[in-house]
């Protein structure tokens, strides 16, 4: 049944199909004729015209631009580096700066060390009397923050760094520097 639906198909459209599609198929069509067109005598109106005199402007004169230089900014550095006053405490104060930390203080340093995970640097100071505990956060590359506390005989400092650093203490008659 297909077959034959398929076959009957195939053989009407070939029937009408052409050599060329492409070529424009003949019909005999005739064009409309075009209707004349009515005209009228058109009126003309007599229209007055005035000259105005015109000034001759001379060509304005060709002026050579310069590329006008401007002045450079000058910035500052971003990077330079105050020193912050982390603990004035009655015993012992602690400044920052840019590349060691300053620390003041008569107390003789019993021992140092650095811990890793997270870093750190503590420095243990001998004395008796009662040191309340501390803590503040730093905001700077090297240092993060900064603990004291108490212990029996001791204080201690801890501070908390941004990086694994290698240190080195230097006795100072104000007390100690640390270098970063």
């Amino acid at each position: 049944m297909k077959k034959i639906v398929f076959l009957t198909l195939f053989f009407s459209l070939t029937l009408f199909a052409r050599e060329n599609p492409f070529v424009p198929f003949e019909q005999n069509i005739q064009p409309k004729p075009i209707p004349p067109k009515i005209t009228q005598p058109i009126k003309q109106e007599t229209q007055i015209v005035k000259t105005i005199p015109i000034e001759k402007i001379e060509p304005a004169k060709k002026v050579i631009k310069k590329p006008i230089a401007k002045p450079k900014k000058k910035y500052k550095k971003k990077n330079t580096f105050k020193s912050k006053m982390l603990f004035n405490g009655e015993f012992i104060k602690i400044k920052l700066f840019k590349n060691s930390i300053k620390i003041t203080t008569q107390d003789k340093m019993l021992k140092h060390f650095r811990l890793t995970h997270p870093n750190r640097l503590v420095f243990d100071f001998e004395r008796f009397d009662i040191q309340k505990p501390f803590s503040k956060k730093i905001y700077s590359k090297k240092v993060k923050q900064l603990n004291l506390s108490h212990h029996d005989y001791f204080y201690r400092a801890t501070f908390k760094l941004g990086k694994n650093r290698k240190y080195k203490v230097i006795k100072k008659s104000y007390g100690y520097l640390i270098l970063l």
